[in-house]
C-alpha cells in the first residue's frame, strides 16, 4: 500500500505542479529511511533472514526512488539521466534475483524451519515476560522493605512488628494495633 501511495505521489508531478516534485521525493525518501530504521531497530519479522531480506528490498526501493528523481526536469543533463537509468535497471535486476532466490530458499527449506523458529521465539517471549514479572515483584518487595525500615528508624512502628502485604501488626502490651496504614512522600512514586 505504501508503494502505491509513493507511485501516486510521483505521478502527480506533471505540468504546472512540477515545482512540487522535490517536496514529493523528499517525503518519499524520508518515509523510506524511517521505515528502514524501524526495520533495523525492531526487527519485526520472525527470522533473521526475513528481516535482512526486507531491509535489503526496502534499501533497493529507496535507491530506486532516489534515482527516479533524476528523470524529472530537475536534472536536465542527459548523461546523468542515462547513468540513473542503468543504475535503476541494475537495481531492478538485483531485486528480482534476490526475490527469486529467497522464494527458492523457502521452497527448499520448507515451512518446518520457519515454524520451529516461530515456536522458539514464542517460548523466549514467554520466558522474558515471566522474568519481567518476577523482577517487578522483587522491586516492589524491596520498596516495601525500605519503607518499613524507614518507619522503624523514625519510630513510627516498633521493631518487633510484622508485615503482611504492607499492613503492619504490632503488639502493644495486651492490645493489638492492626492494619497500621502509613503514607510518605516517597510512596507516591
Amino acid at each position: 500500500m505504501r508503494r502505491i501511495i509513493y507511485a501516486y505521489l510521483i505521478s502527480i508531478s506533471d505540468g504546472p505542479s512540477a515545482q512540487y516534485a522535490f517536496l514529493q521525493f523528499t517525503l518519499i525518501i524520508t518515509f523510506s529511511i524511517l521505515y528502514i530504521l524501524y526495520l533495523l531497530q525492531f526487527r519485526p519479522y520472525i527470522s533473521g533472514s526475513m528481516n535482512y531480506y526486507v531491509q535489503f528490498m526496502e534499501t533497493n526501493f529507496l535507491l530506486i526512488c532516489i534515482m527516479s528523481y533524476f528523470f524529472t526536469d530537475a536534472s536536465p543533463q542527459f548523461p546523468l539521466k542515462k547513468a540513473a537509468a542503468w543504475i535503476v535497471v541494475i537495481l531492478l535486476v538485483l531485486m528480482i534475483s534476490i526475490f527469486v532466490g529467497y522464494a527458492l530458499y523457502f521452497i527448499i527449506k520448507g515451512g518446518r524451519n520457519l515454524k520451529e523458529v516461530h515456536r522458539k521465539l514464542k517460548e523466549q517471549r514467554k520466558i522474558n515476560r515471566e522474568d519481567l514479572m518476577r523482577k517487578e515483584r522483587d522491586e516492589e518487595e524491596k520498596k516495601r522493605k525500605r519503607r518499613e525500615q524507614r518507619l522503624i528508624a523514625l519510630g513510627a512502628i516498633p521493631e518487633n512488628s510484622t508485615t503482611q502485604g504492607g499492613l503492619f501488626s504490632a503488639s502493644a502490651g495486651n492490645r493489638w494495633v492492626d492494619d497500621f496504614h502509613y503514607s510518605t512522600s516517597e510512596d507516591e512514586d
